[in-house]
């Protein structure tokens, strides 16, 4: 008898601990920019592009992806 009233006690823990257990990796609170690095690009035309450094006026430079494989691109100057 006593078995198996630890029996019937244990089950609602073990439930209650696999419950918890399952929400942990389907929660909304996982849905962080760590996770949305992960995912690909979404677009419906899937073009090819490029790293490429683009030079700014002032000479900074930043890498964006470009739809020519080129290693630098500069922006034009003002010679105004």
């Amino acid at each position: 008898a006593v078995g198996r009233l630890l029996g019937l006690l244990r089950q609602p823990m073990l439930t209650g601990y696999a419950l918890v257990h399952a929400r942990l990796h389907t929660s909304s609170w996982q849905a962080d920019s760590n996770r949305a690095s992960l995912t690909r690009v979404h677009r419906q035309a899937y073009a090819r592009l490029y790293p490429v450094l683009l030079v700014k006026q002032d000479g900074s430079t930043i890498h964006i992806r470009y739809r020519e494989p080129r290693r630098m691109l500069e922006m034009p100057v003002d010679l105004d």
